[in-house]
């Protein structure tokens, strides 16, 4: 049944990002055609942290006018805490990729940030979770689900 679900929304999620609009390229299974919008992707969440009370998120991907699995992105981590919040800002190229440990056909992002003073200096990994969700992975592009953590971003 679990694969029924996979398939089905891998097909939605294929049919979505070649629908011709630029704001869906983000399942793009690299047959799509270039989009003639300049929209960006905005997705948004409020994860978990150590130190404070989360981190929201928001995170804006500039598809390339050439290449429907590339782009620019925009990172910006806001840090709550009553006494220190603190906002940091990054930027760098995106590509999206194909191939989990779980799933050889599972989609997702690889941000990989410009070297400036003040930029996160790691790559980040985002699972594409469905059309409307990506998920914050570690390196091994790994999703786990614990009890009242949510590492997703959904888009705005």
């Amino acid at each position: 049944m679990k694969k029924i679900y996979l398939a089905y929304g891998v097909a939605l999620v294929s049919l979505a990002a070649c629908s011709g609009n630029k704001a869906k390229n983000e399942a793009c299974n690299g047959t799509c055609e270039k989009s003639d919008s300049t929209e960006e992707v905005v997705y948004e969440g409020t994860l978990p942290a150590a130190d404070v009370e989360g981190v929201r998120y928001t995170l804006s991907l500039d598809y390339s006018d050439d290449t429907p699995d590339k782009g620019d992105y925009d990172l910006t981590e806001v840090y709550i805490s009553q006494t220190n919040p603190a906002t940091f800002k990054s930027e760098g190229d995106f590509t999206v990729l194909t191939g989990t440990p779980q799933d050889s056909t599972q989609r997702y992002l690889r941000l990989v940030p410009k070297v400036e003073a003040g930029a996160r200096p790691d790559t980040l990994y985002m699972v594409v979770t469905s059309d409307s969700t990506l998920t914050l992975t570690g390196p091994d592009r790994t999703v786990t689900r614990v009890d009242g953590m949510n590492y997703d971003l959904v888009k705005k």
